[in-house]
């Protein structure tokens, strides 16, 4: 029993095979468990507390906030009920991590975004505090986000790509956490793709730093990452030095030219402020500085300046005659 115990904490259950009728069932006891935790009783002590503790004077009680929490609640309970039941019907099992589907599913709102049924759950916590009039309630909701951003969903998707391989790495290649997709995903469209692509290479067994070695600038960045990092001279590498990517089949010159590039001993492959966050984690204090990265919001902010500054890093300064194309010495 506690082997088990210790088997579902780390990877999860997948449900056995049962008619749709009980997965159904079983989607709803859920469904009313969850929404009646989180979004009643939890919210209703909160806003409790937030009156005991002298507070209500915080309180926004237009009717217009009302209104836009109840349709946002709404909406939001719309959008996680039909998640909910594409996951039920269609993945042969429940949302459950306890009692997860058997098959990936990428249906409706998952070709747009990664995680629907959870970002509509967050979505219906907003509109409780909206609905209160709340700041300590929206406060709650926000501390939902980052509770499930950072613990729940990395356990998640490990999970699924434990069970599913391929076929979700390619999937959350392609398709944000967050930031829905302009066009649908198309999974047969993209079943051609190799197992080996701009996430996964062949493992170099160390760290590599991967730069525009024509960029005096992007040199002097890649310096100061690996001396964060506490990584050694010889893990930088300029994209332009000779043979430097035919050993890492999937990066491509063209996408180290637009980003920095960071591949682990393992050989995952991260991009640009991504790429910095993950190998500043090897480091205590940086790493939690680079976990701010993953904050909704900072996210965004972090890739739009990047992009910019990248786009226009030779204005910092340009390499003449290969002098930065060698590795570190």
């Amino acid at each position: 029993m506690r082997a088990n115990l210790r088997d579902w904490l780390r990877q999860g259950r997948v449900a056995h095979p049962a008619p749709a009728g009980w997965n159904v069932a079983k989607t709803i006891v859920q469904i009313v468990l969850m929404w009646s935790t989180f979004l009643a009783i939890l919210p209703a002590g909160v806003y409790w507390l937030e009156g005991r503790a002298g507070w209500s004077s915080w309180r926004f009680a237009a009717d217009g906030w009302r209104t836009a929490g109840a349709v946002l609640f709404v909406l939001a309970s719309a959008g996680g009920f039909y998640t909910g039941m594409l996951v039920t019907l269609l993945g042969d099992g429940t949302p459950l991590p306890l009692d997860s589907p058997r098959r990936l599913v990428i249906r409706g709102p998952y070709r747009y975004i990664r995680n629907p049924m959870a970002i509509f759950g967050l979505a219906q916590g907003f509109a409780v505090g909206l609905y209160l009039g709340s700041p300590s309630v929206l406060v709650y909701a926000f501390l939902g986000v980052l509770a499930w951003n950072y613990l729940a969903r990395p356990w998640e998707e490990a999970d699924l790509e434990r069970r599913f391989g391929e076929s979700y790495r390619r999937y959350r290649r392609r398709v944000r956490c967050w930031r829905p997709r302009l066009r649908p995903y198309d999974p047969a469209a993209e079943a051609a793709e190799p197992p080996i692509s701009d996430e996964h290479t062949t493992p170099p067994g160390r760290w590599l730093v991967l730069f525009d070695g024509h960029c005096s600038f992007c040199r002097a960045r890649a310096d100061t990452i690996a001396r964060m990092a506490a990584l050694p001279p010889e893990s930088l590498m300029s994209v332009h030095a000779p043979a430097a990517l035919s050993s890492l089949p999937g990066v491509s010159f063209d996408a180290c030219m637009t980003a920095l590039h960071v591949v682990t001993p393992a050989g995952r492959v991260a991009s640009g402020p991504e790429a910095i966050a993950l190998v500043l984690r090897r480091h205590a204090f940086w790493g939690a500085v680079a976990r701010l990265y993953y904050i909704p919001g900072v996210r965004l902010l972090c890739d739009a300046g990047y992009s910019l500054l990248a786009r226009n890093r030779y204005a910092f300064g340009r390499c003449e005659d290969g002098a930065c194309d060698r590795r570190a010495e």
